[in-house]
């Protein structure tokens, strides 16, 4: 019985021996033969960004604009300066026309008296009744409106302390030789009450300004000087 148990034992031991010896064997050539890797890597590949383009180069283009500024200003202010021009021309034309234009007065245009003037200031006159008595008043500044060729009327009113009197007459204006205005009016009555008696007068008139002349009026009481001027 021993003897088999021995036996069986030996066997056991044998084999054991021999799967370990095996083992060993076999560690020895894994560690001596290359082994395939387990796992295959793959690579991706990607395309290089394009290098980006050199810059180009702009100063020919500034330069292009400058130009195309400059020539715009010198347009603008070519148009500026004949704005101004005509703005100048309409102002002119706006402005009122004098109404004593010595142009007008050297040629002898009777067509600058068109309109109305006043003549003198309120003065004191003597004042002629149609039934002889002669007194004193107050001459209003008259009024003088003239047509286009020279013809008008002269109108005033004559006050005293007994009442007041229109007067009205016709006038004719004519340029004598040396440039002087001569104005005739004849004799005529002023309404009112009692009648009175509108002397004549002749008005010898130099013009001083655009706007003024200096007339001497001559009547049978005498002279006075009176200014003539547009009716305001």
């Amino acid at each position: 019985m021993v003897a088999r148990w021995s036996a069986w034992l030996g066997t056991l031991l044998t084999g054991l021996m021999l799967v370990l010896l095996t083992l060993i064997a076999s560690w020895g050539l894994r560690a001596c033969t290359p082994v395939g890797a387990a796992v295959t890597v793959s690579t991706l590949e990607t395309q290089a960004t394009p290098a980006s383009p050199p810059a180009a180069d702009s100063t020919g283009l500034l330069k292009t604009s400058l130009s195309d500024a400059q020539a715009d200003g010198s347009t603008l202010r070519t148009q500026l300066a004949s704005l101004q021009d005509d703005l100048k021309k309409k102002a002119d034309q706006c402005k009122p026309a004098a109404p004593l234009a010595a142009e007008r007065w050297d040629k002898k245009d009777l067509g600058l008296l068109k309109g109305c003037w006043q003549l003198g200031h309120d003065a004191p006159v003597a004042h002629h009744f149609a039934n002889g008595p002669t007194g004193k008043a107050t001459a209003k500044a008259g009024q003088i409106c003239f047509g286009d060729n020279g013809t008008g009327t002269h109108e005033q009113t004559i006050v005293d302390p007994g009442g007041t009197w229109h007067c009205k007459a016709p006038l004719t204006a004519s340029f004598a030789n040396d440039g002087t205005l001569i104005a005739k009016q004849p004799a005529g009555t002023c309404e009112g009450a009692p009648p009175a008696i509108w002397a004549a007068v002749q008005l010898a008139c130099r013009r001083v300004s655009d706007t003024t002349a200096l007339c001497q009026g001559v009547d049978k009481d005498g002279r006075v000087d009176l200014e003539f001027r547009r009716v305001p």
